[in-house]
């Protein structure tokens, strides 16, 4: 699935700001990675980034001063640490249970305002990713509860 111009701008200059990948362009290694980005309009954007290779998970966080409806702004913490295998495989199980791979990459509903959640998931050159505003208030609980997995995957 494709973005119209102005959210791959808007999401892209958020991530480019936290030093992230361009996860899609990875697709041809063999990559194992999952991560969710947060883009409140008027919060601080953040990501939370899960990798696994070699038979390591490391979690990678970052977070800018901007705020997600508007400014990139810079990057003002990054944080890295590993992370037990189980917090994997719960999360690989509930991209599983969700359904996660034919969810629909947009938003069906139409909301002005809120809170961008992105979850992008690549796992063996297989790619994908879902955009949902304000999941929990919108129709969207289980695909939040998958995103706060990945969120609090280094406090379990």
């Amino acid at each position: 699935d494709t973005l119209s111009d102005f959210v791959n701008q808007w999401y892209s200059k958020h991530l480019k700001s936290m030093k992230e990948p361009i996860l899609y362009k990875l697709r041809n290694e063999d990559k194992k990675i999952i991560r969710f980005t947060h883009l409140g309009t008027w919060s601080n954007p953040f990501s939370y980034r899960i990798e696994k290779s070699n038979g390591q998970i490391t979690l990678t966080y970052s977070k800018t001063k901007g705020l997600g409806g508007y400014d990139a702004g810079q990057r003002i913490k990054h944080e890295q640490k590993i992370i037990k295998s189980k917090n994997w495989e719960n999360i690989m199980a509930k991209i599983d249970s969700v359904n996660f791979w034919n969810i629909q990459t947009h938003d069906p509903n139409m909301i002005l305002d809120g809170a961008e959640w992105i979850l992008e998931v690549l796992i063996d050159g297989k790619y994908h990713f879902v955009s949902r505003n304000s999941p929990e208030n919108y129709g969207g609980k289980e695909y939040a509860e998958l995103c706060k997995l990945v969120m609090n995957a280094n406090r379990q």
